[in-house]
């Protein structure tokens, strides 16, 4: 995972930006984080239903009620997880079916569905419906209970409710197509045994918690009733009983009481097989290339997030600049003033006053920068250096180079620095001493990239400080590149190191992720937390943080990973190195039909020597010795890197004309890559 190292240098990066100098101490301000979580509430549609979110600790989020089509959308505030939603009904709740007739919503209906919220601009889609009832029970079933629930737990019971109907329970609206065929196949079993639908959903809920269907006799029936809606999935073409591969732990394919060499070996392929195929080597340790899905998109993210500091630095940089120069005018007495800005020669701008706050700004080659801006009443310096004011309120709207740039000696002419448009405004608010700076509604623009800042939180000492910045968080979402990204970046905590110069030696102790990104060339898609821990930074004697510098993290990924044409896979991420070079690495993934695991310990920083075991929920374990860079081959005395099952050896590792193999005892043989 050797770009780990990239990703989180650009993450660190992003909490430097507009900072430089100096060093003091302050609290951090918390601003409060929002998400929203919408979908449609569907037992035949829930008109009016309340529907509430909870904590896994069972605490009340937020609620809210359905509207006519049975669509809600829930706000909830300073609170990053995951999230129970339900619908209830009261008196003034009502059920409308789908050809519009309606009818009294039954006092017990409860049915509870799951979002994760991370305070992102996109929206959490948690549809609720009788499927997403069954989601939870399963759930909770695997978890032993609500407060040990995980995102992990929740996906893996949607993957396995989602393979025995054919639908995905969460995501897919219940009112439309296969899934709506599903909830009136559910509604018709209700009428048949003169039971409300939650009583048949709670049956059938039961029958599956235990990760297979088919014990209950309500079970079958609503197999039936989905087949007379014409409706073909696993649970109607196996006549009401199935049990999902998603999880199973079952290899006795004969149903003779044990298991043979022969399945043991099939179930080994098929684990090796899954991860190559599935997920496209989602690690990478055996090419130079680093050619696994994990390792390219975070390289590629990597890039994103540094894209989005090159931009962003210049806009902030370029509007200090005229900022500067319309506060020289005001203090002047001006309603016009000239300057030059930038780097080198400069460019020549004028900023002209259009209303008492209002000016408007022009440089650049033909004026091709120009734009206006906002300040406050007050006279500046008021605000600048000092924090003689409560609140201010500033607007900018215009564009700006899009990269910084050096003459050519000896020349006027300038170099191509490109163009973007920033847009946003601005509040400052001076409380007890901290200045907390609210940037809202920001757009940054380039070509065809678009970069939405709905927020970003920043706090200093004075509102211009040259000694410190702490970036608290932003939110933004939009394309850099060939990538779309929604997402959130959060910084819990800072420490003070006096040998860095950078930020008056501010640094991040620990930085949060949560979003996703979208490579629009592959489709693939990585959606995650992302929690870094920086554990030397008290210690490093460096002055300043460069691409050169190691530093010691421990980090945590938790999310998902959809490949194109491919089933999403759940991936738990864990990694942490140490001041001798040694580095591990723990990895929980869910794929097609399959539950893996595996452990990485590496003796050198270029994980080139170490260990990796990969196991799966079947009893398969893989065991890799890696020496000088290079898996060494196995051997039928166990030696070396071979593979097991239940600790009974059916294959080693070999090459095959420099191709990574296993050689089975059956004679067959499986790339690895």
């Amino acid at each position: 995972m050797k770009n780990v190292k990239l990703l989180l240098i650009s993450l660190f990066a992003i909490t430097l930006l507009g900072s430089c100098g100096g060093g003091s101490s302050s609290a951090r301000v918390v601003e409060e984080i929002t998400s929203t979580m919408e979908g449609v509430a569907v037992d035949d549609l829930i008109v009016n239903g309340i529907i509430t979110g909870y904590n896994i600790a069972n605490a009340k989020l937020a609620a809210t009620r359905s509207d006519q089509n049975g669509s809600y959308h829930l706000v909830i505030k300073d609170y990053m997880g995951l999230v129970v939603v339900e619908v209830t009904c009261d008196k003034d709740s009502a059920m409308s079916a789908f050809d519009g007739t309606q009818k009294v919503c039954p006092l017990n209906t409860r049915l509870r569905s799951f979002g994760a919220t991370s305070g992102r601009t996109t929206p959490v889609v948690a549809n609720i419906s009788p499927l997403t009832e069954m989601v939870y029970q399963r759930a909770l079933e695997l978890s032993g209970n609500l407060g040990a629930m995980t995102q992990a737990t929740f996906e893996l019971a949607r993957a396995q409710i989602g393979e025995i109907f054919g639908v995905d329970p969460i995501n897919d609206d219940p009112a439309k197509g296969i899934y709506s065929a599903i909830v009136n196949a559910i509604v018709d079993v209700a009428d048949e045994q003169n039971k409300t639908v939650q009583e048949i959903v709670d049956e059938v809920a039961k029958d599956i918690s235990d990760g297979s269907a088919g014990d209950s006799n309500t079970t079958k029936d609503l197999s039936d009733a989905i087949k007379d809606n014409n409706v073909s999935n696993n649970l109607t073409e196996n006549d009401g009983s199935y049990t999902p591969s998603t999880g199973d732990n079952t290899t006795d394919n004969n149903n003779d009481g044990s298991v043979t060499q022969d399945e043991a070996i099939s179930y080994a392929k098929g684990m090796f097989k899954d991860l190559r195929t599935s997920t496209l080597a989602l690690l990478d340790y055996e090419t130079a290339q680093k050619s696994g899905t994990v390792d390219v998109e975070l390289a590629g993210f990597g890039e994103v997030v540094n894209e989005f500091g090159v931009i962003f630095d210049s806009a902030a940089i370029y509007q200090s600049a005229v900022l500067n120069v319309i506060f020289d005018a005001i203090e002047l007495g001006k309603i016009e003033n000239f300057d030059i800005i930038g780097d080198g020669a400069g460019m020549n701008i004028k900023v002209t006053k259009t209303s008492a706050t209002t000016w408007s700004y022009q440089f650049g080659k033909d004026n091709l920068y120009k734009g206006s801006v906002t300040v406050p009443t007050d006279m500046p310096q008021n605000y600048l250096e000092s924090n003689l004011y409560v609140q201010l309120s500033f607007k900018f709207d215009g564009t700006l180079p899009a990269y910084r740039y050096s003459d050519v000696a000896n020349s006027q002419e300038i170099n191509d620095i490109g163009i973007q448009s920033l847009k946003g405004d601005v509040s400052v608010i001076n409380s007890s001493g901290l200045i907390k700076t609210i940037l809202t509604n920001g757009v940054l623009q380039k070509d065809n990239q678009i970069l939405n800042v709905t927020k970003m939180v920043t706090q200093s000492k004075t509102l211009t400080s040259r000694e410190y910045v702490k970036l608290e968080e932003v939110v933004f979402s939009g394309t850099i590149k060939h990538y779309q990204v929604d997402a959130r970046i959060d910084i819990p905590s800072y420490v003070i190191n006096s040998n860095i110069v950078e930020n008056g030696g501010y640094m991040p102790e620990q930085i949060v992720f949560n979003g996703y990104i979208l490579n629009t060339q592959n489709q693939t898609k990585i959606d995650a937390q992302i929690i870094a821990n920086w554990k030397d930074v008290k210690l490093v004697t460096q002055a300043t943080i460069d691409e050169n510098y190691d530093p010691l993290l421990k980090l945590n990924i938790n999310g998902t990973i959809k490949v194109a044409n491919q089933a999403e896979s759940i991936v738990n991420f864990e990694f942490e190195n140490f001041t001798d070079g040694s580095q591990k690495a723990k990895i929980y993934y869910t794929g097609d039909a399959m539950v893996a695991n595996a452990t990485l310990n590496f003796t050198s920083q270029e994980q080139d020597n170490g260990t990796i075991v990969v196991t799966n929920n079947l009893g398969i374990k893989g065991s890799f010795n890696l020496q000088n860079g290079l898996v060494i081959a196995g051997d039928l005395n166990g030696n070396g890197s071979i593979v097991t099952k239940d600790g009974t050896l059916i294959g080693v590792v070999d090459y095959r004309e420099g191709v990574l193999i296993v050689k089975y005892t059956d004679g067959s043989f499986e790339s690895l890559y």
